[in-house]
């Protein structure tokens, strides 16, 4: 994570800063071992001036397939694909703070495949000259979340917006704070979003209504029913569901409504309904004849 990255590149920086104001002794490197060669986060020490490496750790050797010897002969350039070689320079030139954090950056390792990082560095003196120290997490598996994240964010929104279902989101006083495009359609209100029920069905309606997401918001429990409802002076059956919906710190404030129109499948209902109570009959009174 961010904040692992920051805190084991802040105890190297600190560890190296001790050594610095120390005499090299035994102390001091097996301080240097702990803190930077047997650190777990990819690690190295690099010149300003010619970005050749100075030093590397055993994780930065295992990530990026090089031996120790074959890094300290090469240069931050060899990790980097070409197309990203100006940017490096433009940066190491311009952006002199003492630490740096960021995480737009392509990292290539010894077989040239590539990987997103994020890098984190201090400005260090180090054997008598000024270099950075860096920190290098691989964040391939935190880029792949993501974009999963995105792709099933955007096939929602795509399922919500296209959907026969009228999809909204009311608080607890009953405001529309969403609706999908067949929502407003089913209420015949294109600025929908922003009224409360109270502007949208009559009064009678409105409070049982207001009643139910302020119950189904307390108890945390969503409900489906088939609803016979009033919309635009005329009544019509929809398959409705109220489920709540939890904020991030565990609060619920609000619901999801899902209604979908179900006036036609009722009508046919009931007109088979009819239509073998019809038959039912005359099935009876042919019995009586006979």
């Amino acid at each position: 994570s961010k904040a692992e990255l920051e805190g084991e590149l802040t105890v190297a920086h600190q560890r190296i800063a001790e050594l610095q104001s120390r005499v090299s002794n035994a102390e001091a490197e097996d301080m240097f071992d702990i803190a930077f060669k047997h650190n777990p986060l990819p690690m190295w020490i690099y010149d300003v001036k010619t970005l050749t490496f100075m030093e590397v750790n055993n994780a930065a050797c295992l990530r990026y397939g090089y031996t120790r010897e074959e890094f300290l002969g090469i240069s931050l350039l060899d990790i980097r694909p070409a197309e990203e070689h100006n940017k490096l320079i433009n940066n190491i030139q311009t952006n002199q703070a003492a630490y740096q954090r960021s995480s737009n950056w392509l990292h290539k390792d010894k077989e040239g495949r590539l990987f997103p990082v994020e890098i984190v560095s201090y400005k260090v003196e180090y054997q008598g000259r000024e270099v950075r120290l860096v920190a290098a997490l691989d964040i391939t598996e935190r880029r792949q979340a993501e974009d999963k994240l995105r792709v099933s964010e955007e096939n929602y929104r795509t399922l919500v917006e296209y959907s026969e279902s009228a999809i909204a989101v009311l608080d607890k006083e009953g405001r529309i704070l969403y609706s999908n495009p067949r929502g407003m359609q089913v209420w015949n209100d294109p600025q929908i979003v922003g009224k409360t029920i109270f502007e949208v069905y009559p009064p009678e309606y409105a409070e049982r209504y207001y009643k139910a997401i302020n119950q189904i918001i307390a108890s945390r429990s969503g409900v489906v029913d088939d609803v016979y409802s009033p919309i635009h002076a005329e009544f019509k059956w929809f398959r409705l569901s109220m489920q709540p919906l939890q904020n991030p710190d565990g609060t619920v404030d609000r619901l999801l409504l899902n209604a979908f129109d179900i006036t036609k499948s009722k009508q046919a209902e009931s007109e088979l309904r009819a239509s073998e109570e019809k038959y039912r009959r005359l099935v009876e009174n042919l019995g009586h004849e006979y």
